[in-house]
């Protein structure tokens, strides 16, 4: 079997683990799953995916390469995804997000920042960033697909669940608010 099949599989196996142990159904039944559980157990199934898709991209074949001055475009934009994705993260508690602080109080609905101009920086950060290289090989073809698709359908599962914590103050955000097409407001 090729490298392109494993990556999917374990592309596959990375989204249904991840979201399982993710979902409110899974949370109530086993109470002692911390975060850092949760984190622990999504780098251990991402594992895979980066090893297939290291391993197969030395024999991919190639399907478009942009060259200079064009690449510098994709580069800027690679690095304007990253960005999007650290000023995300900076939102964040980092040390709840990665399990090492327990939250003891009701989260928080940030709308400042990037959360002022896009619902979810973070996937749409990854997303710029992974689509951008300037050479697009089948190998990259298949795990950028396989984790496109994971983080628009995470996204939906994750503003079901903010929708439950946050009610009205969620659907009003999400009114004003696109989730993955940045909205520039310079009247302020």
């Amino acid at each position: 079997m090729s490298y392109n099949f494993w990556l999917a599989v374990s592309i596959i196996f990375f989204a249904i683990i991840h979201s399982l142990t993710a979902s409110s159904y899974f949370k109530s039944k086993f109470r002692w799953f911390t975060r850092l559980h949760y984190n622990l157990v999504s780098i251990a199934t991402i594992l895979p995916v980066a090893l297939f898709w290291a391993r197969g991209y030395r024999v991919s074949d190639t399907i478009f390469s942009v060259g200079y001055p064009v690449n510098t475009l994709f580069y800027l934009t690679m690095a304007l995804g990253a960005l999007i994705t650290v000023s995300g993260a900076k939102e964040l508690d980092l040390l709840e997000f990665f399990g090492l602080r327990r939250s003891k109080e009701k989260g928080v609905l940030s709308q400042k920042g990037v959360y002022g101009m896009v619902r979810h920086p973070l996937y749409l950060g990854v997303i710029m960033f992974i689509w951008f290289y300037p050479t697009l090989k089948v190998i990259d073809l298949v795990g950028n697909t396989g984790l496109t698709l994971y983080l628009i359908i995470g996204a939906y599962l994750e503003e079901k669940k903010l929708l439950l914590e946050f009610g009205d103050e969620y659907r009003e955000y999400r009114k004003k608010t696109p989730m993955f097409i940045p909205r520039f407001d310079f009247k302020h």
